[in-house]
């Protein structure tokens, strides 16, 4: 995956965040996109990334959201982002800051990923905090070193792996064919380009 077809593809997740397009933003993501919002929520699939992005847009007002900077290695991407608005149900002003992590994989995005933070140490946390905080380049590559120890680069393989070995079960069942045939070899292209 080059870094171009990954600018282009966060380009249009944004376009369609900034349109205030749900369905856009989620076209966009594979069926086994993770998406995490530290202590608030944690989506496993696109049908949970449907709903929650539908019901999130009308609880902010006049939103300001702005890019900071991105900062894209390959399938590998963050982008850094400050927002202000309004909180719809009680007029009160909101602010917020964060990155974004993201890996594009075949045109899709397949998993933003905090995946190390559950698992790497204190002084490692500082790194990843740093890195998402301050938009340098540098400590990005760093934190790219942390999530690479804890094996979460490779997170997004193994759920696709899985997926793959479960289509290849339940295929067992159907009676011999070239459709199954067909099938089958797609699982085997599948596992061999993610292993």
């Amino acid at each position: 995956m080059t870094a171009d077809t990954t600018a282009r593809v966060l380009g249009r997740l944004y376009e369609a965040f900034f349109a205030g397009d749900p369905a856009g933003m989620v076209a966009l993501m594979s069926d086994t996109v993770e998406v995490r919002f530290l202590g608030q929520a944690r989506l496993d699939g696109l049908e949970e990334a449907k709903r929650f992005f539908a019901h999130n847009g009308p609880l902010l007002e006049g939103l300001n959201f702005h890019i900071r900077r991105r900062v894209i290695d390959g399938e590998w991407a963050a982008v850094v982002w400050e927002e202000t608005a309004t909180v719809a149900a009680t007029g009160a002003p909101w602010e917020n800051h964060g990155v974004d992590v993201f890996r594009v994989q075949e045109g899709k995005i397949t998993l933003p990923l905090l995946h190390a933070l559950e698992r790497c140490d204190a002084k490692e946390k500082e790194i990843i905090r740093e890195g998402t905080f301050t938009a340098n380049p540098d400590t990005f590559f760093k934190v790219l070193e942390v999530l690479k120890k804890y094996g979460s680069l490779d997170y997004t393989m193994r759920l696709a792996e899985a997926r793959v070995r479960k289509t290849q079960e339940l295929l067992q069942d159907v009676p011999p064919s070239p459709f199954k045939e067909g099938l089958l070899k797609i699982t085997e292209f599948v596992t061999q380009r993610r292993s």
